[in-house]
C-alpha cells in the first residue's frame, strides 16, 4: 500500500474545499444564528373602555393559555390570532395615576404619561414638564437608523386640566407632532425606493457545485493506491458526497429577502381636514399606514414606529364602515363619536346608541386595525425566513383607565393592555396576572428583549390611585414574564 501526504488525505476529506452549508443546518438552527432586527410598535386606543369589576370584558379569560373557548368578548371575532397575543390583566399606570391626582382630568392627564412614562410636574403649565424621551424615541435612538416614527389618526391638544398640548411621543423634553398624512408618510421613506422582486439566494449546491465534484476527482485518483479495506472507505466518502450533491440539488432555496416599494396611499390628507377623517377614510388611513409600516420593516428603514388610533376625547365616527361581524349584540356604530361611545352615553344630546354594547363593539373594531398590523407582519419574512412579525414587538393598550372613569357602579381593574408578535423572544397566546406590575415595568421588559442595555425606566412605586384599588405594587423594573 502507497504512502498517502497529508494534502492527499486532505483534498481527499473535503477538509480544505468543502464550505459549512446552509442546507445542512435545520432551517430555525440558521434562523437563530441570523441576526434579524429587532423592532417596536407602541399604539395607543383612545378614550377608555369596560374594565370594572362587575363586567371584566378584556380580563375574563382566566390566566393561561387565550383559546377560543375564554377570548374575551372583544377577542372573540379573531380567534386565529389568539396564539400571537398575549393580554395583561390588572396592570397598572402610576405615572398616569399621579398625574391625574394633580387635578388633571382623565383624558388630558393620561395621554403625555402612556409613552413616556412618567408623571406630568405641573398639568396647567403652557410647556412641556416631562423632560426626556418617551419610550419609542428611546428605542428609535438606539437603532441603525435612529429613527422613531409617530403616526396618529388626528393630533392630540391641551384641555381637561392639561395647559400643554402634549402629545404620547416626546423627544428631548418636547413633543413629537405625528405624521397625519399617509402620503406625507410615502413620500419620505417609499416615493425613491425602487420596487424590486424577491431576491432569492441560490442554494449552495446550485452556488458552487464544483466544491463536491473536486472532491470526487480526489478520492477517485487516491482509489489505486489504497489497500481493500481503505478503497471501501473511500468508495462509501464517494457514495456519500453523491448522495449529498442530490440533497443539495434538490432543497428549496432559502427563503427571499425582498424590499418592495408599497405604492402610494390612496388617502392624501393634503386635500382634506387634518383631523376630520370619518368612517370609511379613517380605516383606509389606518390601513395605509399599517402596509407602510410591514415595508418599512421589511426593507429596514426603520425599527421604532409609535401610533395614536385618535386623540383623548375625540370626535371620530367610524360610520358602520367595517365588518358587520365586528357587532356585538347588534350594536352598530354609526353616528356615535367614539369619546361619548367610551362613556356609555351621550355628551350634550348627541345622536346614536350608547351603552356597553356599542362599547364592546368600538373595541373590537380597535383591534380589528392591530390585528390588520399583525397580519401583514406576519406575511413578510426577515433574511432568516421568520417572519416580520416574530421580531417584533407590538403593544396596544388604554391610557385612560376606564371610560367611565370608575362610576357606573363597579370598581375599575386597570387599563387593557396586550402585546402581540416577538415569537422569537416571547411567547404569546396567554392570558397574564399583571396586577403587581405596572405599565413602566412592561417597558422595562420590552427594553431588556430588544437589547437596549436599560438598568431601569422611569420606576414607580404604586403610592396613589384615584381609581380602583391598590394593588399592593411596591418596586419598580421588574421584569414580566411574557
Amino acid at each position: 500500500m502507497s504512502r498517502l501526504s497529508r494534502r492527499q488525505i486532505l483534498a481527499m476529506s473535503g477538509l480544505a474545499t468543502l464550505p459549512l452549508l446552509e442546507a445542512l443546518s435545520p432551517r430555525r438552527a440558521l434562523a437563530q444564528g441570523t441576526s434579524d432586527p429587532r423592532r417596536l410598535v407602541l399604539i395607543h386606543l383612545p378614550n377608555g373602555t369596560v374594565t370594572r369589576s362587575n363586567k371584566l370584558t378584556w380580563f375574563s379569560a382566566p390566566a393561561g393559555p387565550l383559546t377560543a373557548a375564554n377570548a374575551p368578548i372583544p377577542f372573540q371575532p379573531f380567534t386565529p390570532n389568539l396564539g400571537d397575543v398575549s393580554i395583561l390583566k390588572f396592570i397598572t399606570q402610576s405615572a398616569r395615576d399621579r398625574t391625574l391626582l394633580r387635578g388633571a382630568g382623565g383624558h388630558g392627564g393620561a395621554k403625555p404619561c402612556f409613552f413616556t412614562g412618567q408623571s406630568v410636574g405641573t398639568p396647567n403649565a403652557t410647556g412641556s414638564t416631562i423632560p426626556g424621551d418617551s419610550f419609542d424615541v428611546m428605542y428609535g435612538k438606539q437603532t441603525p437608523q435612529q429613527r422613531s416614527l409617530y403616526l396618529a389618526n388626528s393630533e392630540q391638544d391641551s384641555g381637561d386640566g392639561v395647559g400643554y398640548a402634549y402629545e404620547l411621543s416626546h423627544k428631548d423634553g418636547q413633543r413629537v407632532v405625528p405624521v397625519i398624512n399617509p402620503v406625507a408618510l410615502y413620500n419620505t421613506y417609499f416615493r425613491n425606493l425602487m420596487a424590486s422582486g424577491p431576491t432569492v439566494r441560490t442554494p449552495d449546491g446550485k452556488r458552487n457545485p464544483a466544491i463536491l465534484t473536486a472532491n470526487e476527482a480526489a478520492a477517485s485518483r487516491l482509489h489505486s493506491k489504497l489497500g481493500k479495506s481503505d478503497r471501501e472507505r473511500v468508495e462509501a466518502y464517494t457514495s456519500s458526497l453523491s448522495d449529498l450533491k442530490t440533497r443539495l440539488g434538490s432543497a428549496p432555496p432559502p427563503p427571499a429577502s425582498m424590499c418592495t416599494n408599497p405604492g402610494a396611499p390612496a388617502v392624501d390628507m393634503s386635500r382634506t381636514s387634518q383631523s376630520g377623517l370619518r368612517g370609511q377614510s379613517y380605516f383606509d388611513r389606518m390601513k395605509a399606514f399599517n402596509a407602510m409600516i410591514a415595508a418599512g420593516f421589511q426593507c429596514d428603514l426603520f425599527r421604532s414606529v409609535a401610533i395614536s388610533f385618535g386623540s383623548e376625547g375625540n370626535y371620530t365616527t367610524y360610520d358602520g364602515a367595517y365588518p358587520a361581524t365586528l357587532n356585538y349584540n347588534g350594536a352598530t356604530l354609526s353616528v356615535q363619536y367614539d369619546h361619548s361611545v367610551s362613556h356609555q352615553s351621550p355628551i350634550s344630546s348627541e345622536a346614536g346608541a350608547y351603552g356597553f354594547d356599542n362599547v364592546m363593539t368600538r373595541d373590537r373594531v380597535h383591534l380589528w386595525l392591530v390585528f390588520d398590523l399583525v397580519d401583514r407582519l406576519k406575511a413578510v419574512t426577515d433574511p432568516s425566513g421568520s417572519k416580520v412579525l416574530d421580531n417584533t414587538i407590538v403593544m396596544a393598550g388604554f391610557c385612560v383607565d376606564d371610560g367611565q372613569h370608575g362610576s357606573d357602579g363597579g370598581t375599575t381593574k386597570g387599563s387593557p393592555i396586550i402585546v402581540a408578535g416577538g415569537r422569537n423572544f416571547l411567547s404569546p397566546g396567554k392570558s397574564i396576572d399583571a396586577a403587581t406590575y405596572d405599565l413602566n415595568d412592561l417597558y422595562f421588559t420590552f427594553a431588556r428583549h430588544l437589547n437596549m442595555g436599560l438598568t431601569s425606566f422611569n420606576p414607580l412605586p404604586q403610592s396613589e390611585r384615584p381609581y380602583g384599588p391598590m394593588t399592593g405594587r411596591t418596586s419598580g423594573s421588574t421584569l414580566i414574564p411574557l
